[in-house]
């Protein structure tokens, strides 16, 4: 019986000795085991580190272009769906009606320098009703369109808050009437063409005939300035081969003037008229074409005398 026990009695000492030395060893072993696996993570983890590195270096010339690539795709399919023009319209219109709400509305449109052009022609060019956003209305399209009319030479339009449009106007001012083959129009100093309706209501400007007049006829006024008696008598003026004019007076005379030296043509012409009357006799025309020389062409047989220093007659 002791025998036995003490048989047990050595398993249980060896069992427990060797469960001790197992338990020790495993352990020693999960130590190392650990240690070992987080190195290799460690080691792991760099590898990737820099692979990722690296396809950054690669790839980075192209990413830029990759990118912009993708946006511009996916705008052209977003376009050509008519997506992105649905929003924009939408996002316009609630952006009116949220500054309308708030108070920044068309409601008064003010003019400066209106005289010759119609209510109705500015309105119309406005194209700019009342409720409308101030903070939508193209300016510059507004200002080109008014400058289009016939009188605008220019315009000027300002936003004047919160809800006022002030436009200020500087018009042709209309200088004579040129005919051209049959045709009269208005002209203003510079020889562009303003209007040809309402005529009448200009008929007491200088009538100037002939291709290239309506770019010559400002100079001419300007001369005939200086001279008034011929200038109130004055019907039209032709302008002969584009280099100078013949001058059509109330009573039916022609004078027919040089290619140069107009201003010593008129002044002598103005003081034959004081002296002897000339404009005032049963003539046809006054040829003044050669510098030095006066021509007279009688109605009748009438015999006029005039002298003049240095002027053969």
């Amino acid at each position: 019986m002791s025998a036995v026990r003490r048989k047990r009695k050595g398993r249980k000492k060896t069992g427990f000795r060797l469960a001790f030395w197992r338990s020790r060893t495993r352990g020693k072993k999960r130590r190392v085991t650990w240690a070992a696996r987080r190195q290799r993570v460690r080691k792991w983890w760099r590898g990737r580190r820099r692979a990722a590195r690296y396809m950054r270096q690669q790839v980075a010339p192209y990413g830029a272009f990759l990118s912009f690539a993708l946006v511009v795709m996916v705008g052209s399919v977003l376009w050509a769906g008519g997506i992105l023009s649905d929003w924009r319209e939408e996002a316009s219109y609630l952006t009116q009606r949220l500054l309308v709400a708030e108070g920044f509305a068309v409601k008064r449109v003010d003019v400066e320098g209106r005289h010759f052009t119609t209510r109705q022609e500015l309105y119309d060019a406005l194209n700019v009703t009342s409720g409308d956003s101030l903070f939508h209305v193209d300016i510059g399209a507004v200002q080109r369109r008014i400058e289009s009319l016939d009188w605008v030479e220019r315009a000027d339009v300002m936003r004047f808050w919160p809800d006022t449009l002030h436009i200020v106007l500087v018009e042709r001012r209309p200088a004579a009437l040129w005919q051209l083959k049959g045709k009269i129009v208005l002209i203003d100093r510079a020889g562009a063409v303003i209007s040809s309706d309402h005529l009448t209501d200009f008929s007491t400007l200088p009538h100037v005939v002939g291709r290239g007049a309506n770019g010559e006829a400002a100079q001419l006024m300007d001369l005939l300035e200086r001279y008034p008696l011929i200038k109130t008598r004055l019907s039209a003026a032709v302008r002969v081969g584009g280099r100078r004019w013949n001058l059509r007076l109330d009573n039916g005379i022609d004078i027919q003037l040089p290619d140069t030296k107009e201003d010593e043509a008129l002044k002598l012409l103005s003081e034959l008229d004081a002296r002897d009357r000339l404009l005032a006799r049963d003539i046809v025309s006054v040829d003044m074409r050669v510098p030095g020389r006066l021509s007279v062409r009688l109605n009748s047989d009438q015999v006029v005398r005039m002298t003049a220093p240095g002027v053969k007659t």
